[in-house]
């Protein structure tokens, strides 16, 4: 199997990107993807860009440690809200996660996360991102079960979904909205062919747990 950690550059538009746009127009008729929508932001350095989210009013975001890389400050920009410059509070790396804090942030839009990512397969998620230079695009898929890669203690989840550039940091949620996992790479699996990675927030609270 082939891990690719999902590329933060523009890509060309294929035909089969632009029906993730035919897609998220369907899914975005839903008042809670539209509420969803404006937690979901846009996190930029210098080099990279990709998805984050909002869990707390006053900014505090979560996004994959490998969109911010080893930047202590990155821009964060909200769909309705505007540009916030935020600090990468902590990272890890172990897991591609990262928690950022905007500077003067308050009634933030929010995301609920669930208390631990319970899922029976082939389950049907959805996730909004910020793939191949667009922004805010909704798109769903199905849940195939835990794998494990070689460089990672933990099991990860995959999902058959059209995952794309950008997607880094995509928050996943299950049927009652909540946040179960954050979208972090793609794999070439031999059974099941492209499909997109998630850690489950489950990882997130240890992390907290720990103390770490």
């Amino acid at each position: 199997m082939f891990l690719q950690v999902i590329a933060l550059l523009p890509q060309t538009l294929s035909i089969p990107a632009i029906d993730f746009l035919t897609t998220s127009a369907k899914l975005s008729k839903q008042e809670i993807i539209q509420s969803h929508k404006q937690a979901v932001v846009v996190i930029e350095t210098d080099e990279s860009r990709g998805t984050g989210f909002s869990i707390t009013e006053d900014g505090k975001i979560i996004t994959n440690a490998h969109v911010v890389k080893s930047n202590e400050r990155v821009t964060v920009a909200f769909p309705e809200h505007g540009l916030f410059m935020a600090d990468v509070i902590v990272s890890y790396p172990d897991i591609d996660l990262a928690v950022l804090q905007v500077e003067k942030g308050s009634a933030l839009p929010t995301l609920e996360l669930a208390e631990e990512t319970l899922f029976v397969e082939g389950e049907q998620i959805q996730f909004i991102g910020n793939p191949l230079r667009f922004q805010g695009i909704a798109n769903e898929g199905s849940i195939l079960g835990y794998t494990k890669l070689r460089d990672w203690k933990e099991p990860v989840l995959m999902i058959q979904a059209p995952v794309y550039r950008g997607n880094s940091g995509s928050p996943i949620f299950n049927k009652a909205g909540q946040v179960i996992g954050v979208i972090f790479a793609t794999l070439d699996h031999e059974s099941y062919g492209k499909v997109g990675l998630f850690i489950p927030i489950d990882y997130y609270y240890k992390k907290i747990k720990e103390g770490v």
